[in-house]
């Protein structure tokens, strides 16, 4: 058996060894008749002439290193390096120049010529081409009238090409094919070609091969054809030795002509235009969201310095993009534990995009398609130092996200997978003793191996090619992706892998078990200096904190002892002002009460004497009007005192804001016999202010001198301009004078403290509260201005009044012509309005006055029933929800908050519209924040009802809760976390209306006046950056319950300069008066560090 065996071996080797001696003697014979030209040559050098001219990357005469450089040249010298000829480079201006120069024999070789049967006539073509070029179309990117492959845009257009070329004959041919008329306009060369398209004398040129240039888009392929590198007919010992060496060039690398192919002309595809179907795609898409495996290095991870998603793919897809020329598109990355993950978001939609294999069956099986691969990932393999590569195939470690044990190893025996979750769980495997073997990313395997000098690195063969993936729908996505990777080469993308390994992990356990006894040592000193400064410290402490806790307890002390002296002032001087307040208040409050009553007695009785009916409803009015003042008195003061009042500045013309003062009181100076006079003298007219509170000081004022000024006197009220140094500033002064009873010097001293009147102004039976001066010094302060006071009793009273006032710009002097419109009521007619109201007196006059304009009004007497009549009527049924607050079973608060949370949308989004005598600014914030549109106190003023009705209606999703703001603020106050809010006005420079104390205290700011001052510029500013159309109607895709302006995270520095993280989201709504900007704001700092 053995013997027949080495018979069979001995055989086998004759054979192999005689079929080898014939092979090489073949190739002799081949290869000798080049090698003896080249041995012949080698005494005398054969002189070339070469005609050239600059032909883009075919032959560059000059590059950016002053080389020559290009396909034609790369091909012509490797032929004279095999032919031994020395060559001789003749530049000419063009292609016929050259052709001509090597048909009248001044030169020898002429590249890049087509072959035609007249040529042949002239010059000798060789036996194989030099290469294959396809003819493009190019034109420049500003060019918007021309779509790649939309031959319509082609009409009527002119196309430069080079002169005497076959493209030419090519052109006229494809454009009579395909009925296109355009005018070919021919040109010397090539650079006078490219200088007339830029120049715009022509719209598009025709250039061979691709064409990857800056600025330059192709229309497309025109045709395709052989070119050659022609030899003079005299010259055949030159064609022969072409040819020759040609032939000996290719049995060398049989893949010459394509490697100089990639090398010179652009690496995989040419630049197009978007297309139709593109550009929608991008148009319904402002922001891309991608997906990616979890901590996957150097794809994708997350940066644990700055907390940001990086990686390749990241870098990838911005690249391709951006060589795209697409700007206007934001990418968006999310990261997930499993392929099985990203599909699932992927057909959810909550993603366009994912990471995929390039793998046609399994795309197919997904139900997916694929862009071209993007990545070769080339597999590697670690194992124990000392076993071998076979061996580490046993028990294989993989990356179990990865999924790498779906592809074939091919020779490999496996008998057991190893899952894991990191690449470092792989090497650990294998360290422990788990695997035998770890399969990944052959990179970064490479870069972790190093932190563990038991395991070895091997790179293998197998590469797993990666790609990108989306639902069917999306081929436009797929295919800018394609045409945006044809535009990067290789090397660009091998460096953003590069850039994103991961930094070999640092073994502390290898270096203690190398550094034993140092290292015990070592801890040995470190502990015992430790506990040496430690019990020095604790020591130290204790002493300390027992001196400082008998000094806090002293300080306390003190500072309790003094509260409690001011507090008792404060006790006895508050119980005091509310004696005096409840004396003046039950006293003026029963003056007009008094004539309601009798007068409503009166028009009782005379009900059907008209004149007289309505002079008694006059008075009625009028005592209403007067009531109204006072209480209105006491809640402005309230809201001064608690610091809530803001100042609302817009711009005013003095010319109608005087004027209409003095004619409030001009019938009241006159009934009562006074001469009342007014006077503007100013230079500039429009001017920054907050006019109802300036008004509401006139009035004060004026009112102040109407009560006591008696008949027969004069009251003066003049507006004059004072000279100001700060630009764009001037100072107003009013004086409003009068010849009254005047007051005596020590009551001017507490003229401007609340609950305070002169003693004999009750006595003279005057009526007031008592408040009025008092409000008056409160606005004025807050106005920035000073007020002053002159009076002598018997002679009359001087108020001098000055306020600084920012002169108003002139684009805004337009907004004053805007008077007070008529609302078109006809717009209202049918509307069916659900009237939540339980005082069934408000009830009806409400219904009254509403269905004069033509409303259909349903009566509710409590919340419980308005929501149970909403929540019974079909969808549409009614048009608007008027809500008391105050109602008995349920209050209009809750009544709202279920009414949002109801399952139908027609019902969730009905506009609300609080209608309510809670008149302050917090019950306003409350109607927000339960849910409703407006706010409108009571009584109501019906053109002001009417004007919120109508822009309400207009703004229908303008309101705060939503599920998406609801799940926003529940989600951290879950995690314990603190959640406020803040409102500002966006047309106003986001001037902020309110910040609650949550705000405040994030921000390290003790009152709303240094929030405000802290702010501007900042948190603000970051949120009218934010809020961009394209977010908006993208969260629009999600929620359509609120007008949603985004959620995003950002970093602030508070003012003690401590950095501090939010994450904050935010809406628009309409508060009855305006459209302002409702914003949560959360500290998440703790959770993210």
């Amino acid at each position: 058996m053995k013997f027949n065996n080495f018979r069979y071996i001995r055989k086998s080797f004759l054979i192999i060894t005689s079929l080898l001696l014939v092979a090489v003697q073949l190739l002799s014979y081949w290869i000798m008749p080049a090698y003896a030209n080249q041995g012949e040559d080698d005494n005398q050098r054969k002189t070339v002439r070469v005609a050239a001219y600059d032909a883009d990357e075919i032959f560059v005469l000059n590059d950016s290193k002053n080389k020559k450089n290009g396909y034609a040249y790369e091909y012509i010298e490797t032929i004279a390096r095999y032919s031994g000829w020395d060559l001789e480079y003749k530049i000419y201006p063009g292609f016929t120049a050259c052709i001509n120069a090597v048909k009248d024999g001044e030169a020898d070789l002429a590249y890049d010529v087509s072959y035609t049967e007249e040529r042949a006539k002239y010059v000798a073509f060789p036996n194989e081409a030099m290469g294959v070029e396809n003819y493009y179309l190019y034109f420049l990117d500003h060019n918007k009238d021309i779509v790649s492959g939309n031959l319509d845009t082609l009409q009527h257009k002119k196309i430069g090409v080079s002169k005497g070329t076959k493209q030419i004959e090519i052109l006229k041919k494809w454009l009579e094919k395909n009925n296109v008329d355009a005018e070919i306009v021919e040109y010397a060369n090539s650079a006078a070609r490219r200088s007339a398209l830029w120049a715009g004398e022509v719209d598009l040129n025709l250039v061979a091969n691709r064409y990857n240039k800056p600025h330059f888009i192709a229309f497309g392929s025109i045709g395709e054809d052989n070119f050659y590198l022609v030899v003079n007919k005299a010259r055949p010992d030159i064609l022969k030795e072409l040819n020759d060496a040609h032939r000996l060039m290719m049995s060398i690398n049989p893949y010459f002509i394509t490697d100089i192919s990639k090398r010179h002309f652009a690496y995989a595809s040419i630049r197009k235009s978007l297309s139709t179907p593109e550009l929608q795609w991008l148009s319904q898409h402002p922001v891309i969201h991608v997906g990616c495996l979890a901590d996957d290095p150097p794809f994708i991870y997350r940066d644990p310095k700055t907390n940001e998603l990086k990686g390749a793919s990241i870098d990838t897809m911005n690249r391709i993009f951006k060589v795209l020329y697409i700007d206007d598109v934001q990418l968006e990355f999310s990261m997930f534990d499993s392929r099985e993950d990203m599909l699932k978001a992927l057909r959810n939609k909550e993603i366009d995009l994912i990471q995929y294999f390039f793998d046609y069956d399994r795309a197919a099986r997904d139900n997916v398609i694929i862009s071209t691969d993007i990545y070769d990932a080339q597999l590697g393999l670690v194992r124990k130092a000392g076993t071998s590569y076979t061996d580490a195939f046993e028990s294989l470690a993989y990356l179990e996200k990865f999924n790498v044990k779906n592809y074939t190893i091919t020779n490999k025996n496996i008998n057991n997978y190893v899952p894991c979750n990191t690449l470092l769980e792989c090497m650990e495997a294998v360290h422990s003793g788990k695997a035998t073997g770890a399969i990944g990313l052959g990179s970064t395997l490479a870069i972790y191996s190093q932190a563990y000098p038991d395991l070895e690195y091997t790179p293998m063969m197998e590469t797993v090619p990666l790609c990108f993936a989306t639902s069917k729908e999306n081929v436009p996505l797929i295919s800018m992706i394609d045409k945006g990777r044809g535009l990067i080469n290789s090397g660009e993308i091998d460096a953003m892998i590069a850039a994103h390994q991961p930094i070999a992990p640092f073994s502390i356990n290898k270096f203690i078990s190398n550094n034993l006894v140092s290292c015990i040592f070592g801890l040995v000193v470190i502990i015992s200096v430790i506990m040496v400064v430690l019990f020095m410290t604790i020591t130290n402490r204790r002493l300390k904190a027992k001196n400082q806790l008998i000094d806090e307890q002293n300080t306390a002390l003190k500072e309790y002892q003094g509260k409690l002296t001011q507090s008792l002032v404060d006790v006895k001087k508050a119980d005091k002002a509310k004696t005096s307040f409840l004396f003046n208040m039950s006293h003026d409050i029963r003056t007009p009460m008094n004539a309601i009553i009798g007068f409503t007695t009166l028009l009782e009785k005379n009900i059907d004497n008209k004149e007289l009916a309505l002079s008694y409803i006059e008075k009625i009015q009028s005592s209403n009007k007067f009531l109204l003042s006072l209480i209105n008195n006491v809640l402005e003061m309230a809201r001064i005192e608690s610091g809530k009042a803001s100042v609302e500045e817009s711009c005013v013309n003095l010319e109608k804001i005087v004027p209409e003062v003095y004619a409030v009181f001009e019938a009241q100076m006159k009934e009562k016999g006074l001469h009342f006079t007014y006077s503007l003298n100013v230079e500039h007219n429009h001017i920054m202010m907050d006019a109802t509170k300036v008004r509401e000081i006139l009035l004060n004022l004026i009112s102040n001198s109407l009560k006591y000024t008696p008949p027969g006197g004069s009251v003066s009220y003049d507006v004059t301009e004072e000279p100001c140094d700060t630009p764009g500033t001037t100072i107003f002064k009013v004086v409003v004078a009068d010849t009254g009873i005047g007051m005596p010097k020590d009551f001017l001293d507490t003229i401007f403290d609340a609950f305070t009147r002169e003693k004999n102004t009750t006595q003279s039976g005057i009526i007031g509260t008592g408040l009025g001066m008092h409000i008056v010094k409160k606005l004025v302060d807050l106005l920035g201005g000073s007020i002053t006071v002159e009076s002598e009793p018997g002679k009359g009273t001087r108020f001098t009044l000055l306020m600084p006032n920012k002169i108003a710009p002139e684009h805004l002097h337009h907004s004053l012509d805007d008077d007070k419109k008529e609302i078109d009521t006809s717009k209202f007619q049918g509307m069916r309005i659900l009237l939540a109201e339980d005082n069934e007196l408000n009830a009806e006059i409400a219904q009254t006055v509403l269905e004069a304009q033509g409303f259909k009004v349903e009566h509710a007497q409590n919340g419980v029933e308005a929501v149970d009549m909403l929540a019974n009527s079909d969808p549409g049924y009614y048009n608007l929800v008027l809500m008391d607050v105050q109602m008995p079973q349920m209050d209009g608060y809750k009544a709202t908050i279920t009414i949002r949370g109801m399952q139908e949308p027609a019902h969730s989004s009905i506009p609300i519209i609080a209608m309510t005598a809670n008149a302050f600014e917090e019950d306003k914030r409350a109607a927000l924040l339960a849910g409703m549109n407006a706010h409108i106190p009571k009584p109501f003023d019906i053109h002001k009802l009417f004007s919120t009705i109508e822009m309400v209606m207009e703004h229908k999703d303008y309101y705060i809760r939503s599920n998406i703001m609801d799940s926003f603020k529940e989600k951290y106050t879950r995690m314990g976390l603190k959640c406020g809010y803040y409102i500002f006005r966006p047309s106003r420079k986001a001037e902020t209306l309110y910040a609650d104390e949550t705000v405040l205290d994030i921000l390290g700011c003790d009152t709303f006046d240094s929030f405000t001052a802290f702010s501007d510029g900042s948190i603000k500013n970051i949120v009218i950056v934010k809020e961009r159309d394209e977010v908006t109607s993208k969260v629009d895709e999600i929620d359509s319950s609120s007008s949603y302006i985004g959620s995003f995270k950002f970093s602030i520095t508070r003012r003690d300069g401590e950095t501090r993280h939010l994450d904050s989201i935010g809406c628009r709504a309409y508060n009855g008066e305006e459209v302002v900007c409702f914003v949560y704001i959360v500290d998440i700092t703790d959770i993210i560090e």
